[in-house]
């Protein structure tokens, strides 16, 4: 709803940015399988499931992206409006 409004966009101008998930999806897939299968399942073959805070650790690091990419959304709009006036 954003991009045809602030943006002008027609619809399928407004799906491209959609895309950049696609690419997250083939970069974090097969990262998140590989962390699965060399980290998490040879512990826990040796330990047992343990506490469920271990299997926290990709949520922790991957938090840090949820302020960037809201970052990213929100700042070209705040700024549209000081490039076009001067």
């Amino acid at each position: 709803m954003v991009f045809p409004i602030m943006y002008g966009f027609n619809l399928g101008e407004s799906s491209l940015p959609f895309l950049s998930v696609v690419v997250a999806l083939f970069l974090c897939v097969p990262l998140y399988c590989s962390y699965y299968y060399y980290i998490v399942e040879p512990r826990v073959l040796r330990n047992g499931f343990g506490p469920p805070e271990e299997r926290l650790i990709p949520g922790l690091v991957t938090s840090l992206f949820i302020p960037a990419g809201l970052f990213l959304f929100g700042e070209p709009q705040h700024s549209l409006p000081c490039r076009t006036a001067g």
